[in-house]
Order: C-alpha cells, then structure tokens, then sequence
C-alpha cells in the first residue's frame, strides 16, 4: 500500500470522532512495508492515467503496488480491473 492509503482510510474515522477507529487504522498503516510516493511511483501513476483515464488516487494506487512488485491489487473497485501489470483482486463492493 502507498502512503496515500492515509489520506483514503482516516477520513471517516476523523469525521466521526472514532478515536479507536482511527488508532486501529493508523496502527496498520504504520507497517513497514508502505510505499512512499517517489518518482517512479508518480511517473508510472502518469502513464497509468494516459492509458486507462482513471482517477489520479487510483493510478497512484495501482502504481505503487506494480513498483513495489506486489503480487496482487486488492480493491471494491471493478473500474481498476483489467489492469494488465498486476493482478487485481476484487472484494465485495461496499466493503471498503
């Protein structure tokens, strides 16, 4: 997962005032194997852009995982499947 994964999954628990919630989600996202957002990230975040016309969060997302040789992206999103570099694994909508 990429560091943008923060900005994605603390808003409702911030919105809520869920002090727990939010301690649980910050604990999982302190796992050391976070992709920082470097160039190489955000330049194939660019190309993913130029091909599939998605969102810039998802290409960051999906490029992130395809740098960091994920074996499988995993998401509610069926707008991000096809994508030919990793695998994508799609989770029951409203699972987010």
């Amino acid at each position: 997962m990429s560091d943008l994964v923060y900005t994605e999954s603390l808003v409702k628990p911030l919105a809520l005032g869920a002090a727990g919630l939010r301690a649980a989600h910050e604990t999982y996202l302190d796992a050391p194997d976070v992709v920082a957002l470097k160039r190489p990230v955000c330049v194939r975040a660019t190309a993913i852009r130029a091909r599939r016309r998605c969102r810039a969060a998802d290409a960051i997302h999906l490029a992130a995982a395809t740098e960091a040789a994920c074996d499988a992206f995993v998401t509610s999103g069926r707008r991000l499947s096809g994508f030919a570099d990793i695998e994508v694994a799609l989770i029951a909508p409203g699972a987010e």
